[in-house]
C-alpha cells in the first residue's frame, strides 16, 4: 500500500476526480484533508473529507452551524477542532470560538468558556489564523491606523502565550512545538521610524518563553534571525508572507485509522517576498525546509540569543530562491504540503513565469532530501516524462534587487503533469494536500474546485 502510494505521487496518476462547487460565503479553509467553506450569512460551514482509494479514506460531507455570523476560521480535523472569529462590537472586541468540527458546539476540552476575547481596538482587520496543538496564532491584519497584532493562545486553557504588536510584523508560521517564525518587514513607507528601528526579515521566537504581557516588536526579545540576500540601496521589501502546512508534529485524525502518513521531520516554508524597486513591483519565492532553520536554532550555545545569521550564512546551501510563478496567488495560499510546492504551469517555461499559452498542467517542487538521495542512489525516475531531479545550482539574476547574482543549490524534485480543464476554461489556481491535488476556478463565470484524489 506504501508503495501504491508512493508510485502514484511519483507519476502523479490520481485514482479518482471529484468537483465540488464553489459556495458564496467567501471563506474557505483546506487542512488535515478537509475542504470547508462558508455559505452566506456566514454562520453555517459544509466540510468534505477528500477521499484516498490507496489508504481507505471514504469521503465524508456534513455541515455545521455556528452560534454567530463569523470573520473566519480555522480547524484541525484530527482535534475535532473549529476556531471561529466573530464579528466584532463596536469597540473593536473580537471573540474567538473554540468549537468541535463535528458538531460546531463548544469544544469539550476547553476549561475556559470556549470563547477567548480580545480587543484589538478597531474593525479594520483580517485574519491569519494558524492551530498547532495546544496552541492557536491569530494574527490581527490591519488596514488601518492600527498595529498588526499576533496573539497565541493556549485554546485548551485560553491563557495567552504571546501577545506581540508593530505594523512591522508580515505575517508568521509555526516552527516547532514551541518557536514561531515572523516574516518582518522593516520599511520606512510602511512605518517612518525616527529612532532608526531595525529588525531583520526572518525572526525565531520562542513563546513559550517570552513574556505573556503585550509586547511590541520594536521591544522583542528573539532567539536568532535570517537575512535575505543583499539588495541594492533602491529595492526594498513591501511585503512578505509565509506559509507552511501542517503544523509542526501533526498527525492525521484517529477517525480515519490510516496505514501510514507523511513524516514530519521536515517541512517546506514557502516565503512570498514582493520586492519594490521604482514603479516596479517583483514577486520573489523563498522556499526553506525546517531542517535548514532548525539546525543554525539548535547550533547556538544554550545563553546566547539575538544571533542573525547572513545569507551566506545559510541560504546558498539551505534553501532555494526564485521569481514567483506568473499566477502565483494570494488568495488560494494553501500551495504547499508537507515539503512539497505546488504551482500552475504551461509548457514551454521550466520556470512557470510567462503569460498563458498552451495546455495548462501543474508542477510540484518537492524538496525532500531524503528521497531525492534515495532516488538519486537507485537511479529509480530520476529522469522520466513526469519527474526530474534538479541537483544543480539554481541562479537568480535581477539586477535591480541584488547586489549581484544570487545562488541556492538545495536539489529538488520537479514533479508535471497536465490536468482537466474545468468546464471550457483552465484553472486559476493550484493547491496540495496530504491525498490531493485541488485545481480552483474562480472566475465568475466558473467557480469550483476539481479534487484529483490518490
Amino acid at each position: 500500500m506504501l508503495r501504491d502510494h508512493q508510485s502514484a505521487w511519483r507519476d502523479l496518476n490520481w485514482t479518482s476526480e471529484k468537483i465540488i462547487p464553489m459556495m458564496q460565503g467567501g471563506l474557505w479553509e483546506l487542512y488535515g484533508g478537509v475542504l470547508a467553506q462558508s455559505s452566506m450569512p456566514r454562520d453555517v460551514l459544509h466540510f468534505t473529507r477528500l477521499p484516498s482509494q490507496i489508504k481507505g479514506i471514504e469521503e465524508k460531507q456534513w455541515e455545521v452551524q455556528l452560534p454567530v455570523p463569523i470573520r473566519d476560521f480555522a480547524m484541525d480535523p484530527s482535534q475535532d477542532l473549529l476556531i471561529a472569529i466573530g464579528t466584532p462590537n463596536d469597540n473593536g472586541l473580537y471573540r474567538v470560538h473554540v468549537l468541535e468540527l463535528s458538531s460546531g458546539q463548544k469544544h469539550p476540552n476547553t476549561t475556559s468558556s470556549g470563547v477567548i476575547d480580545h480587543s484589538a481596538g478597531g474593525m479594520d482587520f483580517s485574519f491569519a489564523i494558524q492551530i498547532a496543538g495546544l496552541f492557536i496564532g491569530v494574527m490581527f491584519i490591519s488596514h488601518g491606523v492600527h498595529e498588526n497584532q499576533l496573539l497565541i493562545w493556549n485554546w485548551k486553557t485560553g491563557i495567552t502565550e504571546l501577545s506581540l504588536h508593530g505594523r512591522e510584523i508580515s505575517s508568521f508560521g509555526f516552527l516547532t512545538d514551541h518557536h514561531v517564525l515572523l516574516a518582518v518587514v522593516d520599511n520606512p513607507l510602511i512605518d517612518p521610524d525616527e529612532e532608526g528601528f531595525s529588525k531583520p526579515p526572518l525572526v525565531v521566537v520562542d513563546f513559550t518563553a517570552r513574556s505573556k504581557e503585550p509586547t511590541s516588536l520594536k521591544n522583542l526579545e528573539y532567539e536568532c534571525a535570517f537575512d535575505f540576500p543583499p539588495m541594492l540601496p533602491t529595492a526594498s521589501v513591501i511585503a512578505a508572507f509565509v506559509r507552511s502546512d501542517p503544523a509542526p508534529n501533526w498527525t492525521p485524525s484517529p477517525e480515519l485509522k490510516v496505514p501510514f502518513y507523511t513524516a514530519r521531520r521536515d517541512r517546506l516554508f514557502v516565503i512570498t517576498i514582493w520586492v519594490a524597486e521604482g514603479a516596479d513591483i517583483t514577486a520573489l519565492l523563498l522556499l526553506v525546509p525546517t531542517s535548514t532553520i532548525v539546525a543554525k536554532l539548535n547550533s547556538l550555545p544554550s545563553d546566547e540569543r539575538g544571533r542573525c545569521f547572513e545569507w551566506e550564512d545559510w541560504g546558498p546551501a539551505g534553501a532555494h530562491l526564485r521569481q514567483a510563478p506568473h499566477e502565483h496567488s494570494m488568495v488560494w495560499v494553501c500551495f504547499v504540503f508537507g515539503s512539497s510546492f505546488i504551482a500552475p504551469f504551461r509548457p514551454g517555461d521550466p520556470e512557470a513565469l510567462l503569460p498563458p499559452a498552451g495546455s495548462k498542467m501543474v508542477q510540484i517542487l518537492d524538496f525532500n532530501q531524503l528521497t531525492i538521495k534515495r532516488l538519486v542512489a537507485e537511479s529509480v525516475a530520476v529522469e522520466s516524462e513526469v519527474s526530474h531531479v534538479i541537483a544543480r545550482p539554481s541562479t537568480l539574476i535581477l539586477n535591480r534587487i541584488f547586489s549581484s547574482r544570487v545562488v541556492t543549490s538545495l536539489p529538488y524534485r520537479r514533479l508535471t503533469k497536465k490536468v482537466p480543464r474545468h468546464l471550457i476554461r483552465p484553472f486559476g489556481s493550484a493547491m496540495l494536500s496530504e491525498d490531493a491535488i485541488i485545481t480552483v476556478a474562480s472566475s465568475p463565470a466558473v467557480r469550483q474546485y476539481r479534487v484529483l484524489s490518490f
